[in-house]
């Protein structure tokens, strides 16, 4: 009798569950007056919904994530702030049976809105009103800004001098749109004013709240500088301008006359202290140059090579560095290369006519046919093929192929013949290449040309006898081309340059404009590793 009590009482059970799981789905949704409603106002929500015994409602700031809730079929809410709330109906406690809709409610006097949360730091972020206007009345905005601030589009914050709420008189720069896009030149504390007119209703900058935020720092890539004789310079770059200059602890060395970034590693090529031609050239014993990598994410340094014992000569004047291998050139006559991860290597001389059997050996200025003697101007290598530059006494780019030491010379491998280079770079992405040189005529500066030495033209003029452009680089990220000047004899003129990259040879140069004012640079490279400022 017992076992079929429990029997009937578990079916029982079991046919209430399934009856709950057949009910009809209830379809839920809901309206709410006035459509846009302000702070301080009564909002009258009903439930469509097409059934239910229970109703659950939220009221959830978007912003402080505070939530309102009520049991009734159909509430009434006054909202205390402005800004964006959830408003989500449940009925009988069911998670099939729920309606959300997002509402905006209105300050009753207007309010500064900007695209952003946070702001950071040469950021374009831009600023709105919030502001009840159901009639579409004519709107007349006046904005208050900092001396911090810049237009993006480059236009003008006109300056003026407004009286604040204590009485006090300031000086703020102002735009006149109805959404100002703007960034902020400086970190720290900063903020808005708005004055603003709704048809005949004035509202002053002691009525509206003004904006009040931090402009954080952000991490982004830099330019690296080094300055003969000191350190390395890093200059944070941002879509809207550049950082204040930065003096990392990196040692430049005596004469680093290049710089060469690859990935996330920077090469240091020092030429060392002597970098005048010696007599005694095999002789010399004063050597210290050396080729040093740094590691970009914690700024370590390492060495790769040096040259310490042997002669000044066999300093590290040019280089290159890609993933395959580092590269390099002395003084005048020889091109070395070892391996990528290369350490703690010291530089041997084997004396003339046994360099071609030291390991590193890539060639020499008498194995590449029609080199001239001359400086060398700047290594290149390049799927198999190295381009070798002259300047001094020589002249042109030449172009050969080496393997186990024996050095091949391309057909038409002498180009720009008509120049003495100083330094290059190839621009592979729009087959062009930027050099530094003196032509026959006597024309000096950077210059450009393609591939084949033709639609050769004066990008920027610069006195090369008593100045030098050692370090060029390329930014493919913002298209443009850099180079640093370095002038002891004209200070003013001294500086890195920049100019847009251009994307064929027969294309005019564009404005030269100066990255910044710094002397006494002379290799310059990428740093794509972003950072914080220091």
């Amino acid at each position: 009798m017992r076992k079929n009590k429990i029997a009937s009482a578990v079916l029982g059970l079991s046919l209430a569950m399934l009856l709950v799981g057949c009910k009809d789905r209830i379809v839920v949704n809901f309206t709410y007056e006035p459509s846009e409603p302000k702070v301080g106002q009564t909002v009258q929500f009903t439930s469509l919904a097409d059934g239910g015994e229970t109703f659950d409602w939220t009221f959830q700031n978007e912003a402080t994530s505070s939530v309102y809730r009520s049991t009734a079929q159909n509430p009434s809410h006054m909202f205390t702030s402005p800004g964006n709330y959830v408003v989500t109906l449940r009925v009988d406690s069911n998670d099939h049976f729920v309606h959300s809709k997002q509402l905006y409610v209105y300050d009753s006097i207007p309010h500064i809105a900007r695209d952003k949360q946070t702001v950071h730091y040469y950021e374009n972020v831009k600023f709105s009103t919030v502001a009840y206007n159901p009639y579409s009345r004519d709107i007349t905005c006046q904005w208050f800004f900092s001396g911090n601030a810049r237009r993006t589009d480059g236009g003008v914050l006109r300056d003026t001098v407004i009286t604040l709420e204590d009485g006090t008189q300031a000086t703020f720069y102002v735009a006149y749109d109805a959404e100002p896009e703007v960034y902020f030149s400086k970190m720290g504390e900063d903020s808005v004013r708005l004055r603003m007119t709704i048809g005949t209703t004035e509202y002053p900058t002691t009525q509206i709240k003004s904006d009040v935020f931090q402009v954080q720092d952000t991490a982004t890539r830099s330019l690296l500088m080094a300055r003969e004789g000191g350190k390395i310079l890093r200059q944070r770059i941002f879509e809207n301008g550049v950082d204040a200059l930065e003096t990392t602890a990196i040692d430049a060395g005596a004469h680093p006359y290049n710089l060469v970034s690859v990935g996330e590693e920077l090469y240091v090529f020092d030429a060392g202290s002597h970098v005048d031609e010696l007599a005694d050239w095999e002789a010399d014993t004063s050597g210290d140059g050396s080729i040093r990598v740094v590691d970009l994410n914690t700024d370590g340094v390492e060495t790769v090579i040096t040259n310490r014992g042997t002669s000044a000569y066999f300093g590290f004047y040019n280089g290159y560095a890609d993933a395959e291998g580092v590269y390099w050139t002395d003084r005048n006559d020889y091109v070395y290369r070892v391996p990528h991860g290369s350490r703690n290597l010291t530089f041997e001389w084997l004396g003339t006519g046994n360099q071609a059997t030291y390991p590193y050996y890539v060639a020499d200025a008498s194995a590449v046919e029609g080199m001239p003697a001359g400086i060398s101007g700047g290594i290149y290598a390049y799927n198999g093929t190295y381009y070798w530059a002259k300047g001094g006494e020589g002249r042109g780019l030449y172009r050969f192929k080496s393997q186990d030491g024996t050095v091949t010379t391309l057909n038409n491998a002498a180009i720009l013949t008509n120049y003495a280079i100083r330094a290059f770079v190839y621009d592979r992405n729009n087959n062009i290449i930027y050099f530094a040189g003196t032509s026959t005529d006597g024309e000096s500066g950077l210059w450009k040309s393609d591939l084949d030495g033709l639609n050769t033209q004066l990008v920027d003029a610069a006195d090369l006898t008593a100045g030098a452009i050692t370090g060029i680089t390329l930014d493919h990220t913002a298209g443009r081309v850099l180079w640093a000047y370095h002038n002891p004899n004209d200070p003013t003129a001294s500086g890195v340059k920049q100019m847009n990259l251009l994307r064929s040879a027969v294309e005019a140069p564009g404005e030269v404009t100066y990255f910044n004012k710094e002397q006494g640079i002379l290799g310059i490279a990428l740093d794509n590793v972003q950072k914080l400022g220091l």
